[in-house]
């Protein structure tokens, strides 16, 4: 064999690649390992004979094998390792540059041949874990209630409508939540899932609580009901106070704890902005029918009050839902201290106000209950306004010592 350098002749003078150069791809006995500077590889590679042998190793199997290697496992920078012939394993080749023998190959038709296992759709844990067992619950018993009433229970009126309305949109988005999470769709949805859970839970909460004390108070303190009416809307009425409770355990899981970092609406404040917007809803509800706020002139700046904080409370929860607070010219916190505080004042006015126009005889009030025998009229109306209104002045108040925490905290 003709060699055309001197590092072709000492690349050619291995036993292993003679044996190869001849047609011969069993290993040299006792041959290891074989170490060839990189002149001499090089050259070696140009060689008709190791071309040969290059070829025979496409049909016959990685006989011929260049491993390129860090530096650091080489004796010289330099050197390159040409392993091929050995008797034993090389240490160095990794299990995947050496194919299994023929007969350890799985041939076509094989009943050996590995079964590849699909995975599974689906978080199964969303639904295995604590919340996710108590918003099947949720699912559960709120699917249970309204069933109860449309079958044998029955609702009339717009507080049946109501009651009926909490109780299946509480179902459905309990259902939508699950769904979501157990399809891992949170990244892909228009809200911040970090705020939106916990906020429709506390206002499922708030809607069943009211469901749970509307229904038994306007459809069960009926005289004409039949005993096996009675009984459905009873039961009903049992399982709406099961739903309020798992939805409030679902908010203890949820909110914020010590130290966590979460979003604004799992933490204190950011709960009762839920309420204070729920509160002012029932304001709503009790102070248009009738309409009770015409005269005197005093009373339109209580409801000026009530409309102006509903809407700024809803607006911060929009804004934290959609991840939108950035939008506000100033900075957020400062906005939530800001805006409380007046909320407080304006509330404080309202408190003063409506008794005294609607319960002070010398205002033109009716001081005492005009109405006999009937289980609600409007003057009960007036008088859970006044509370109300009380109720939500306390909720605003302790909202601005959190935000007012808050922001001392951050400083």
């Amino acid at each position: 064999m003709q060699h055309g350098s001197p590092a072709a002749a000492a690349a050619a003078r291995s036993p292993g690649l003679r044996a190869a150069a001849h047609g011969d791809h069993r290993a040299p006995q006792g041959l290891e390992r074989e170490r060839l500077s990189t002149p001499q590889l090089m050259a070696a590679m140009e060689d008709p004979a190791i071309s040969t042998l290059r070829d025979a190793d496409r049909l016959h199997g990685p006989y011929f094998d260049v491993e390129r290697r860090s530096r650091s496992l080489f004796r010289s920078p330099h050197e390159l390792v040409l392993s091929g012939w050995t008797s034993a394993p090389d240490p160095l080749r990794p299990p995947s540059a050496c194919p299994p023998p023929a007969a350890l190959r799985p041939q076509r038709g094989d009943s050996t041949m590995p079964v590849q296992h699909s995975k599974s759709i689906g978080n199964t844990q969303v639904l295995t874990s604590q919340l996710g067992i108590v918003r099947l619950l949720e699912v559960l018993f709120s699917c249970i209630t309204f069933s109860l009433v449309v079958h044998r229970g029955g609702w009339y009126g717009h507080n049946g409508d109501w009651c009926m309305f909490c109780w299946c949109f509480c179902f459905a988005m309990t259902l939508l939540v699950l769904v979501v999470e157990f399809a891992g769709l949170q990244h892909r949805m228009p809200v911040s899932w970090k705020n939106f859970p916990i906020t429709f839970a506390m206002y499922a909460v708030l809607m069943c609580l009211s469901a749970s004390v509307i229904y038994p108070v306007t459809h069960i303190q009926e005289n004409r009901l039949d005993s096996k009416t009675k009984d459905y809307r009873i039961a009903a009425t049992v399982f709406s106070c099961l739903t309020c409770l798992a939805y409030m355990a679902e908010v203890t899981m949820t909110r914020a704890k010590p130290g966590e970092v979460t979003g604004y609406m799992a933490t204190v404040p950011g709960l009762l902005k839920v309420v204070e917007t729920f509160v002012a809803c029932i304001i709503f509800v009790f102070i248009s029918d009738p309409v009770s706020y015409n005269s005197p002139e005093a009373l339109k700046w209580c409801m000026a009050v009530y409309c102006i904080c509903f809407i700024l409370s809803l607006v911060v929860i929009v804004l934290c839902i959609g991840e939108c607070t950035g939008w506000l010219p100033c900075a957020f916190n400062k906005f939530l201290s800001g805006y409380t505080l007046l909320a407080v004042l304006m509330y404080a006015t309202a408190t003063i106000i409506w008794p005294i126009y609607k319960f002070d005889r010398q205002q033109g009030g009716q001081p005492s209950r005009p109405c006999y025998g009937r289980s609600f009229c409007y003057w009960d109306k007036l008088v859970a306004i006044a509370v109300l209104t009380a109720i939500n002045l306390l909720v605003y108040l302790a909202d601005l010592v959190y935000s007012a925490r808050l922001i001392f905290i951050q400083a």
